[in-house]
């Protein structure tokens, strides 16, 4: 019933019997009344006596008033003109819930606009808040990147005046597969590790919160909807050709032309290591050059040629990679090297010897020299054609292990790429979670035998593998 409305009360009895209703109104005979509805009150009763002082008592209840000052209904708390944005990688799926709030005793129905073809719209009951307030859902996984809107709004049941919500609009933006979402730097200074001259992020990016960064004379550009920048404690210290922009990031160009100025290739000669150790350990087994600022799509590579030579010139290892698999595949390598990713044929070396090269010595400790030759998108496309990148040096080998040279000598028939097996009784148990509430992932390590090692590496890797932070666990946990 709407508030204010007449409510008649009946009850059948006798007219010598004296009546006392609940809002007070009683008198003989008195077996009817009208009342204004009221907001709240659920219920009325009614208490008969007769003239002996027996009691007869009568209950009605459920009894639903609404306002008749009715407010429209709120679509996830907003009651004035907005929108609501997300953000999602093609081929990830977007799911979102809206729910609608109103006052508790009016049904909401909720309502879909100008949907477009591929997602699943749906709509169900907020339990946690009122069973009878229809919400809507929304799930999809976008195969190609744009922007694309729905429109939503929500109306009541209000028997006074039934009001519809203003209308909402939902705007979904689909970025690349490979665009950096959040990107958090820290511990980055201009003489090591410094920052890249562009860095871009859908979402927002944050300097200097847990390290200091540093950004020195060279021009550095942060590109994102948002940009956190500890300046208040020294975290963050900015130089004279630093700025930020808010520009569209990953458009759909961007992503359908990975082979473009924004992504051309950067020559990683200054950060080619100096020496590995491919004893099996579990650590720098392996020789690769390192992308720092692009780990997940190295150097933007499109082809590679590795040669390894001892030295006295005997070439001992050769890998190369001019076919891409789908062949036009943006991202194609990865440094640090992933060797067991299907489809990836990383430039590395773990320190085996091609028995196809005639050698017969195994692995020893010493210099050792690499040719590496790394085509760009400008030389894909006719390999051999454009600009070919290519460098040389040597590095050493440290901490070959007897056992290696035995494996070796014993497996000299075995293919070239089949594992060494070794065992060790160091046994290092590392786990992971996160703690989204707070924006936490916390890494916790145990040395489950206790024996004595100085230090462990770790890094931290965005969905392309790009290094989020580093750092190293000490001691036993």
């Amino acid at each position: 019933m709407c508030e204010g409305s007449p409510v008649t009360l009946t009850v059948d009895g006798s007219n010598e019997l004296n009546y006392v209703w609940s809002n007070g109104q009683q008198g003989i005979g008195l077996k009817s009344i009208s009342v204004p509805a009221a907001l709240g009150v659920t219920s009325y009763t009614v208490t008969a006596f007769n003239p002996d002082g027996c009691e007869y008592h009568g209950t009605s209840n459920n009894i639903i008033i609404h306002p008749s000052n009715n407010q429209p209904p709120e679509i996830d708390g907003v009651t004035t003109f907005g929108g609501f944005e997300i953000t999602v990688r093609e081929g990830l799926e977007a799911y979102f819930e809206v729910p609608t709030y109103d006052n508790p005793e009016e049904d909401v129905t909720f309502h879909w606009l100008n949907m477009f073809d591929g997602p699943t719209y749906g709509k169900f009951y907020n339990e946690y808040y009122n069973i009878i307030h229809e919400a809507g859902s929304f799930s999809w996984a976008p195969q190609q990147t744009g922007v694309y809107q729905v429109q939503v709004y929500a109306q009541d049941l209000n028997v006074c005046q039934s009001l519809p919500s203003i209308v909402h609009t939902i705007k979904i933006n689909v970025v690349c597969a490979y665009c950096d979402y959040e990107i958090t730097y820290n511990n980055r200074f201009p003489n090591s590790n410094p920052l890249p001259h562009l860095t871009e992020a859908v979402h927002f990016i944050k300097a200097g919160f847990n390290g200091q960064v540093v950004v020195g004379n060279d021009e550095v550009i942060f590109r994102s909807p948002d940009v956190y920048l500890e300046d208040i404690f020294g975290g963050f210290i900015s130089g004279l050709h630093f700025h930020t922009e808010t520009a569209p990031i990953c458009s759909t160009a961007y992503c359908n032309d990975c082979c473009s100025s924004s992504l051309a290739f950067v020559n990683p000669q200054s950060s080619v290591p100096g020496s590995f150790s491919p004893n099996n350990d579990g650590q720098n087994d392996v020789w690769y050059i390192p992308d720092f600022n692009s780990p997940g799509c190295a150097w933007n590579a499109q082809s590679f040629e590795l040669s390894i030579y001892n030295r006295w010139g005997d070439l001992l290892f050769e890998n190369n990679d001019h076919e891409p698999s789908n062949g036009s595949q943006c991202c194609r390598f990865q440094s640090p090297p992933s060797p067991s990713s299907p489809g990836y044929s990383d430039m590395f070396w773990d320190g085996t010897i091609d028995p196809a090269f005639g050698v017969t010595e195994p692995l020893t400790d010493g210099v050792y020299y690499y040719v590496a030759k790394i085509w760009g998108c400008d030389g894909y496309h006719e390999f051999g054609g454009g600009e070919e990148n290519n460098w040389a040096g040597y590095f050493e080998v440290l901490g070959t292990s007897e056992n290696q040279r035995l494996a070796y000598e014993s497996n000299e028939s075995a293919p070239a790429d089949e594992p060494i097996q070794t065992t060790s009784n160091f046994q290092l148990e590392i786990n992971g979670y996160p703690n989204p509430t707070n924006s936490i992932y916390n890494l916790r390590w145990q040395n489950l035998n206790h024996d004595e090692i100085q230090s462990t590496t770790y890094n931290i890797y965005d969905q392309i593998r790009r290094i989020v932070i580093s750092g190293q666990f000490a001691g036993d946990h």
